[in-house]
């Protein structure tokens, strides 16, 4: 749990700042539920065309909570179709 609350705490610091998140996940990259890397690149450029303050590609929703002034787009790896 250590390492969430300080990824959270991390990220709230980040956003506070007036910066744009886009966390991608490991098994994004690799392993059974990587994505095409054509695919996460179209994401990241999407996100980086958009508007949203957080986006996570991949891995765990639980990590940083969307609010209102956070939204996010999220898809937890073991739920996603290879």
């Amino acid at each position: 749990m250590g390492n969430i609350n300080r990824d959270h705490n991390v990220r709230a610091l980040l956003s506070e700042s007036g910066w744009r998140l886009c966390n991608v996940w490991e098994c994004t990259l690799k392993g059974p539920s990587r994505i095409p890397l054509d695919d996460l690149l179209e994401r990241c450029s999407d996100f980086l065309a958009g508007t949203a303050a957080f986006t996570s590609i991949g891995g765990d929703r639980t990590v940083l909570p969307a609010t209102p002034a956070n939204p996010r787009i999220s898809e937890p790896c073991e739920n996603r179709e290879v």
